[in-house]
């Protein structure tokens, strides 16, 4: 191999190095930026626009067709997260007897470890904060600016003290994130789909909106770190054969 040759292949090697170093400065910098703005989303939604949100729409409920309908479905386990569950051993399973996966699989099992692992997080979360849930806020005030049972319960997040931060929000978003960079072109469907996830649960009290803006940072963020760690690029880009 000529000089000229080694000397433009140590010059290529080094420029991929940099590039490489930038773009995990890059995301990390978009990581944290995205946590310090969630953090101040959910402090200014504690205190101002959670308990007049909250209080607003209980006193409107009679509007709203389908309220109690849908309590029982709150004791129901996620169904994306039994779905995961599924899908991470039977993929799993795949990886273990050496059969390769192919590209929608590769996704399947990203998404899915993704969720689970929100989902783990989630419940962590829930038991250090220990918030109560806007019904349960509402049953004890009298007013928007009631504060009885509003405050976080630190380190006793068990029901009914564990709203925060949303868990159907959390997973929903673990999900998409997956999708949102390996399929770019449906963004708008994906949008559509946690805007509408969102305004249900606030529409319906189910979650203050501070608990349902943590879920969503909270998913989004585990969603792009299991994309760069499971799959070993931010962007889950694959090879054409798969």
């Amino acid at each position: 191999m000529s000089p000229v040759r080694t000397s433009r292949m140590v010059a290529l090697r080094s420029r991929v190095r940099l590039n490489k170093a930038s773009t995990g400065q890059h995301s990390f910098r978009q990581y944290f930026l995205t946590i310090a703005v969630g953090a101040v989303l959910v402090t200014c939604c504690y205190f101002w626009i959670d308990r007049p949100l909250a209080f607003w729409i209980h006193t409107r409920q009679g509007h709203f067709v389908g309220r109690d309908e849908l309590n029982p479905l709150a004791g129901i386990p996620n169904p994306l997260v039994l779905v995961s569950v599924l899908t991470f051993f039977l993929l799993g399973f795949l990886q273990l007897a050496e059969r390769p996966l192919n590209k929608t699989e590769r996704v399947a099992l990203a998404s899915s470890s993704s969720v689970l692992i929100g989902e783990t997080i989630k419940e962590i979360l829930k038991w250090v904060f220990g918030r109560p849930s806007p019904d349960i806020w509402i049953m004890r005030n009298s007013s928007a600016v009631g504060y009885q049972a509003y405050q976080f319960h630190w380190f006793h997040g068990i029901a009914p003290f564990n709203s925060f931060p949303s868990g159907h929000m959390t997973a929903l978003t673990a999900f998409i994130a997956i999708l949102w960079v390996q399929y770019p072109r449906f963004r708008v469907i994906y949008a559509v789909v946690c805007l509408t996830a969102a305004v249900g649960l606030i529409l319906f009290n189910f979650h203050f909106l501070g608990d349902v803006i943590a879920g969503a940072m909270l998913g989004a963020i585990v969603g792009m770190l299991a994309s760069s760690s499971l799959v070993g690029q931010t962007e889950l880009r694959f090879s054409p054969g798969g």
